[in-house]
C-alpha cells in the first residue's frame, strides 16, 4: 500500500511517539478505516505536520521533544 502508513506505523515516520500520534488524530489528522485497520495517507499527514508546525507553542515543543527522549 504505496502512499499510506498504518496507526502502528505513521509515528515512526513522524519521528513522534505512538501517544502523540493519537493526539494529532484528535486534533484532525485525516485516517480512514478500511477493514478495521485505521490507514493515514502520506500526504495527509505531510499536509496537517506543514499546518500545525505553525501554530505551534513553545509548550507543544516542549512535549515533542519529551516524547522523543522518552522514546530512546
Amino acid at each position: 500500500m504505496k502512499g499510506w502508513l498504518r496507526l502502528r506505523d505513521f509515528p515512526e515516520y513522524c519521528g513522534i511517539c505512538e501517544r502523540t500520534g493519537r493526539d494529532w488524530l484528535k486534533k484532525g489528522l485525516r485516517a480512514s478505516k478500511v477493514g478495521g485497520v485505521l490507514l493515514i495517507k502520506r500526504e495527509w499527514l505531510d499536509e496537517f505536520i506543514e499546518t500545525h508546525l505553525a501554530d505551534m507553542t513553545g509548550k507543544d515543543i516542549d512535549k515533542i521533544v519529551d516524547d522523543l527522549i522518552r522514546d530512546l
